[in-house]
């Protein structure tokens, strides 16, 4: 679904192989009029409501975007992430992101017609 949302954003999506990714599912590249092409590696977690993306996943992902000299790093979740989590992002706003359930409701919605 996020690679398709982000085919229809405009964005060419390359799709990893869904286990031993090396800490990416999608490698999303797309040409920004007057800045230029930007890569970002994205990882997906499809959690349990209970359950949220903790600070070791930002941080793997961190270090993934920096090994494949990505522009964003990206996390994608069904659910939400911890504090500390958050705070990372936060911190490494330039670098970093996150689509978090209601995010990514938002998101489908917005390109309903998937």
């Amino acid at each position: 679904i996020v690679a398709e949302l982000l085919t229809q954003e405009g964005y060419q999506v390359q799709l990893g192989p869904g286990t031993k990714d090396g800490g990416k599912d999608i490698v999303a590249v797309k040409d920004f009029p007057g800045v230029g092409f930007i890569m970002s590696v994205w990882q997906a977690k499809q959690l349990q409501p209970h359950n949220k993306v903790d600070i070791h996943v930002i941080r793997e992902l961190a270090d993934t975007r920096v090994q494949h000299n990505a522009s964003k790093g990206v996390i994608v979740t069904t659910t939400s992430l911890t504090r500390d989590a958050l705070i990372r992002i936060k911190q490494d706003r330039y670098f970093l992101h996150k689509v978090d359930g209601i995010d990514l409701d938002a998101w489908i919605q917005k390109g309903h017609h998937l």
